[in-house]
């Protein structure tokens, strides 16, 4: 997250209408509690107004404590490094593989009135092939089958065709028992399933006493109604999430968004009518947070409503904060008297109440924070590149900006180790989208925790598994599943055999095979057996024919290995007989290639040629 972005939301389906940003300026604790406050009509307007606004000043003071008093009990970390599939399991169990092939079987037999026939360990097989593609990167999946591209570890693993076959017949649910009202309240059903074990491996996993919220963007550029545009993020089409992790990226909760005019509220709290959409999500992913945790947000979720709803349920929230959604009784120092004050100045409002605290520090733009945990002090320092000194300098760094940097980065971590070797596939189906999507958020969540496990456990960094090396362990453990094939039983009779097609071994380049004297005879000296090996070593002769035609002449030319020059002269000779021969059988002489190969087929037939 950079702390210089502009004061611009970057979210479209957020709209910051005039009228909307003054119900940001609004305190939603403002009404005083008192026994003296009379709201009767005899006391003046003004004396009343008055007695809001000192609620909800805000003062210059250099000191502030927080109100939230600590509770958060670190959970005992007791954890042993384990398999990657074991890690793998707690997110996509063996039962989201059995449903897969048996909607999948259900699906195709009302579709087509035939059974699929594919079976979990077939399922299984697939993501494990679809995984490697991920790793090995080629530009185009059929090139995995490909005679001179192909990869026998997939290739060898299932066809070609029916790996498509699979990937196009892909389900999760039976759409005939979903009613209406159910895709109407949730737009994400058809892969319901699956987000629900990913969320339930999420909230399994320790909370720690600082966590992130930010957003997550599925790439996806088909028609769809939850699609969204995020400006600013790598793949800014498809679509959003919202992600909960602690600071070392682990996943603690995840919400999809279904579009505009959808939103979700909290179970624990009652929802502030006039918080934003980012702030909704926010205290949802809460409810799952033990009292004293401490939340980062970017400026899209952070609101003044949004921290003082936390600190009701004894959370902090800290998080950049939009211009325009300053309350208008803070007056910060303008830019101008900031900047002539140097780089690194800072200005800091502490509110009335000594709930909460803002922070503005200029940078090379000026940045503005929101915090009920921390403040400026203690002051910092950090290193930036100077222009006018061609040198980097030290410059003042607040607390709250130092806080911010180091626990805000989880969900972009994630979002990066999802992104190496991840599962890409050209479909308009979002629904396959979505699953290679989260297939990769269960291997990067699982390799991250590996990665915190095997921390914990002192092991040398050597010792420890890279991204890439932990991603083809999962990959061969869907390949290689021997419980899957000793539970193979009668139950996929109806299961397609599929017949594994010739191997066909690639030739060179027709240029390469021409160029100068390669395509000219070559005396081999090796006496073990040929490729077929139904030739003896004595007679064995390598012999192909290579007909060029030049006019109404035919020149051809032998091939062998493992004879004498006179040998090899004496079987010129004979396919020159041959050809006079075959002139004599009125056999037409061949001008193109069809014709050269018809004409060799029978040259054989007619057995002009013997073994030498």
């Amino acid at each position: 997250m950079d702390l210089n972005d502009s004061d611009i939301d970057d979210n479209i389906d957020i709209g910051e209408s005039g009228e909307e940003q003054e119900e940001f300026f609004q305190q939603p604790d403002v009404t005083p509690q008192d026994d003296n406050f009379d709201t009767s009509d005899e006391e003046p307007l003004i004396n009343i107004v008055k007695r809001i606004s000192d609620r909800c000043r805000y003062r210059h003071k250099e000191e502030f404590y927080p109100s939230v008093v600590r509770e958060f009990v670190q959970e005992e970390i007791n954890r042993s490094v384990k398999e990657p599939m074991q890690y793998f399991c707690k997110y996509l169990d063996d039962d989201f593989f059995e449903n897969i092939a048996h909607f999948s079987n259900i699906r195709e037999v009302k579709t087509t009135g035939k059974s699929l026939g594919t079976s979990s360990a077939e399922i299984k097989r697939f993501f494990g092939c679809s995984m490697l593609m991920g790793i090995y990167n080629l530009p185009r999946i059929k090139m995995y089958w490909g005679v001179q591209t192909r990869v026998p570890i997939i290739s060898e693993k299932m066809s070609r065709n029916r790996f498509f076959v699979l990937r196009s017949r892909l389900k999760l649910v039976d759409d005939d028992m979903v009613s209406k009202e159910a895709r109407d309240l949730d737009r994400f059903w058809k892969v319901k399933p699956m987000l629900e074990k990913i969320q339930r491996g999420c909230r399994s996993n320790i909370r720690t006493e600082n966590v992130s919220i930010d957003e997550q963007m599925i790439p996806f550029h088909g028609q769809v109604k939850m699609r969204q545009f995020v400006r600013g993020k790598p793949n800014p089409v498809g679509l959003k999430a919202f992600v909960m992790t602690t600071p070392q990226g682990i996943p603690l909760d995840i919400l999809m968004y279904e579009g505009k005019g959808t939103s979700v509220d909290s179970i624990l709290v009652d929802t502030p009518e006039k918080l934003n959409v980012g702030g909704r999500y926010v205290l949802k992913l809460a409810d799952t947070l033990p009292k004293g945790v401490s939340v980062f947000t970017d400026r899209f979720f952070t609101s003044i409503p949004l921290v003082d709803c936390m600190l009701s349920r004894s959370l902090t929230v800290t998080g950049t904060l939009m211009s325009n959604r300053v309350p208008k009784e803070a007056k910060f120092e303008s830019d101008s008297i900031l900047k002539k004050r140097g780089r690194g100045s800072s200005d800091q409002l502490v509110r009335q109440d000594e709930k909460m605290v803002l922070v503005k520090w200029f940078d090379s733009r000026p940045v503005q924070m929101a915090s009920s945990k921390c403040g400026s002090e203690p002051l910092g320092e950090c290193k930036r590149w100077s222009k006018s000194d061609n040198k980097y300098i030290q410059i003042p760094q607040p607390n709250v900006i130092k806080e911010y940097n180091a626990f805000m980065g989880g969900v972009d971590l994630l979002d990066r180790v999802i992104g190496k070797y991840c599962m890409r596939s050209r479909t308009k189906k979002w629904t396959i989208r979505f699953i290679y999507h989260f297939f990769d958020f269960a291997a990067a969540a699982s390799w991250l925790e590996y990665r915190e496990d095997a921390s914990l456990a002192r092991l040398e960094k050597k010792q420890i598994m890279d991204y890439m090396d932990f991603k083809f362990a999962i990959a061969q453990a869907l390949l290689y599943n021997l419980e899957d094939k000793e539970n193979e039983t009668s139950e996929d009779e109806e299961a397609v055999e599929i017949k594994k097609p010739r191997l066909v071994e690639a030739l060179p380049a027709r240029g390469f095979r021409r160029e100068s004297a390669l395509h000219l005879p070559e005396f081999m000296n090796d006496k073990q057996k040929s490729r077929g090996g139904s030739i003896q070593a004595k007679t064995k002769l390598l012999l192909t024919l290579r007909f060029y035609a030049t006019g109404n002449m035919l020149r051809p030319v032998a091939d062998f290995a493992g004879v004498s020059i006179a040998s090899a002269s004496r079987i010129v000779r004979k396919v020159s007989e041959s050809i006079a021969a075959l002139q004599s059988n009125h056999i037409k002489m061949p001008n193109t290639r069809q014709e050269m190969e018809t004409t060799a087929a029978e040259f054989y037939r007619l057995g002009q040629i013997s073994k030498s």
